[in-house]
């Protein structure tokens, strides 16, 4: 029992290093498996499928290394706008609506 209180009591006071592992983990899976899976299909919607993997892989790494203060990609700003963290919340979306509108268009034919 001693050891269950003190996994919660590092959990508790060091949470963001709990989801932190998490993230890390799951976002090198999905990018891991995407790779292995453009290997079998090569299409276009499974291309889009990647890209946006490893976006999302990029977008954690930036909000990881921001949130350790070693990267500060919110304070590199256009205009007073913050245009790479924009980009980087953008491109998996766009790269996912790509996939899917590729993965609909093959459906039709």
């Amino acid at each position: 029992m001693i050891y269950f209180d003190t996994i919660k009591d590092f959990a508790l006071k060091d949470i963001n290093f709990f989801f932190i592992i998490i993230e890390i983990f799951t976002a090198s899976i999905m990018s891991f498996v995407a790779v292995l899976s453009f290997s079998r299909s090569k299409s276009i919607s499974s291309f889009f499928l990647i890209l946006t993997s490893f976006f999302l892989f990029f977008r954690m790494t930036a909000r990881i290394l921001t949130l350790l203060h070693i990267l500060y990609i919110d304070q590199i700003k256009i205009s007073g706008v913050s245009i790479y963290s924009h980009i980087l919340e953008v491109l998996p979306y766009v790269t996912l609506t790509i996939a899917l509108i590729a993965i609909s268009l093959k459906k039709n034919q």
